[in-house]
This record gives structure tokens, C-alpha cells and sequence, in this order.
């Protein structure tokens, strides 16, 4: 008797722990998850909003700062000689260390591209790659976004794409990169 008493008191207290266990384990696992639902979380996704948003403002001020360029649109105008492209590209390279991740510019006469690393490639219509300028061109909106992953770095990057010159007389598109 003495054993079975000792038994089912050591059952019965093992019970009222594993009870007591799951409902604590239950009580703090809805209070850590309240924490992150109610703060942690939305602390952090307006950290990262607070962040994006920056970085796209100085992007796009970056963008506009080489497509509104009144040296490279003069360049442009006049044919694109040699010793200007030279110039243009010292400017994107000097433009790209205000904190952009890439810098371009794509000319609509030539169709060159033009990064701060110098001259890319010449665009095509025919090229679906490509088909970013031409769509913007032909959007006649002054400011685009488009995301794509980037021909040499396979990097995937939100690119802001600014019409050079007038919407309706284009002489390009420039803009930069922000790596995602």
C-alpha cells in the first residue's frame, strides 16, 4: 500500500509540473508574441520603410542630378564627340561616390550606355533586356522605377530612370542603381 500511495503522489506531482509547465510556457509565448506583433516588429518594418525611402530620395536626387546635367545635354546636342564622352564619364564615376551603387546614362541618338565604369554596351530595341529605356521613352513620364537584376553584377537592383531633357524630346535617360 505504502507503494502505490508513493506512486500516485509521484504521478500526481508530475502531473501538477507538466501542467504547470504548459501553461507557463503558453503564458510566455503569448506575451513575447504580443511584444513582437504590437512593437518589435512594427519598430523594424518602419526601420527598414524609414531606410528605403532614404536611400530611393537620395537616388533620385542623384538620377535627376545627372540627367538635368547642363554640360552632358550640350554634349549630347552637339554629336557626342570622343573627348566629351570622356568628361561625361569622369562625371558618373564622380556621381556615383555621392552614394549610389550604379550610376548610368543611356543616350537616345546613339543608343550608348554609359556606366561609372565607362562605356557598356549600345542598347536595341530588339534586345529584350533593353526594353527598360525604350519603355521609358516612350512613357513620357520624366521619373521611372523599375527593378531588374543587373547584367553584370546578377545583382538584383531598383533602378531609377530619369528622361534627359525635355519629356517630349528626350536626349536620353540617366539615373542610378540602389542594390535590394
Amino acid at each position: 500500500i505504502k507503494m502505490k500511495l508513493l506512486l500516485c503522489v509521484t504521478i500526481l506531482v508530475v502531473f501538477m509540473m507538466s501542467v504547470s509547465v504548459m501553461i507557463s510556457a503558453r503564458i510566455s509565448f503569448n506575451t513575447i508574441y504580443d511584444r513582437i506583433e504590437t512593437k518589435e516588429a512594427p519598430a523594424s518594418v518602419n526601420y527598414i520603410a524609414e531606410t528605403f525611402e532614404g536611400k530611393m530620395r537620395e537616388a533620385l536626387s542623384i538620377s535627376r542630378l545627372v540627367a538635368d546635367n547642363p554640360h552632358l545635354l550640350k554634349w549630347l546636342k552637339e554629336g557626342e564627340d570622343q573627348e566629351g564622352e570622356a568628361v561625361a564619364i569622369d562625371f558618373l564615376r564622380a556621381t556615383k561616390d555621392l552614394g549610389a551603387d550604379f550610376v548610368f546614362m543611356v543616350t537616345a541618338d546613339k543608343k550608348k550606355y554609359y556606366t561609372n565604369e565607362g562605356f557598356f554596351k549600345e542598347v536595341s530595341e530588339s534586345n529584350q533586356r533593353d526594353s527598360w529605356f525604350f519603355d521609358t521613352l516612350k512613357s513620357r513620364q520624366k521619373v521611372a522605377i523599375n527593378i531588374d537584376v543587373d547584367e553584370k553584377s546578377h545583382q538584383l537592383r531598383a533602378y531609377l530612370n530619369v528622361i534627359m531633357g525635355s519629356t517630349s524630346n528626350p536626349a536620353g535617360v540617366a539615373g542610378c542603381g540602389i542594390n535590394l
